[in-house]
């Protein structure tokens, strides 16, 4: 084999690499619904643990919107990699937000921090997103750790 052959052979085993990893985060793509049945609440109600419907949107960055029981849609745009995004949400709560992709590029992993009132209460979540071998169902491992205790949530989603 020839060095020319030996560098063509390289070129093209990145571009499958690369092109693997951009088609199974654009799996994540589209619209999906809550499986009650199949997700753990952790004895929270199932209507504030966990949004119903989620659509998600990949780009240059993340769009997620998401809808709780009888709430409007709230939508989150955050940049992959990026420092921490801060808003303030509810007036006077701080949010840190961030995103990030597995190393394997097969999970979403997000991290929140909240300040609510100047820091008189705080809590953190984090939740990481993956998906079925066949990419028609959603998990999302949730931890939230409040002062007083810590939620441990699993919500299934279906494609739909």
């Amino acid at each position: 084999m020839t060095k020319q052959n030996k560098i063509c052979i390289g070129i093209l085993m990145t571009a499958l690499f690369i092109q693997f990893n951009a088609t199974a985060q654009q799996q994540f793509v589209g619209n999906w619904k809550i499986a009650a049945e199949q997700s753990d609440f952790g004895g929270l109600d199932s209507t504030v643990a966990a949004p119903f419907w989620i659509d998600i949107k990949i780009n240059d960055s993340l769009v997620v919107s998401r809808k709780f029981k009888d709430q409007k849609t709230v939508r989150e745009v955050l940049f992959f990699g990026a420092k921490d995004l801060e808003t303030f949400a509810n007036g006077n709560t701080l949010k840190k937000a961030r995103v990030n992709w597995s190393e394997d590029k097969k999970r979403l992993l997000f991290s929140w921090y909240f300040e609510v009132g100047g820091n008189e209460w705080h809590y953190s979540r984090t939740e990481a997103w993956s998906l079925s071998e066949n990419g028609k169902i959603l998990t999302i491992d949730r931890i939230t750790i409040l002062p007083e205790k810590t939620d441990k949530v699993k919500a299934v989603y279906i494609r739909e």
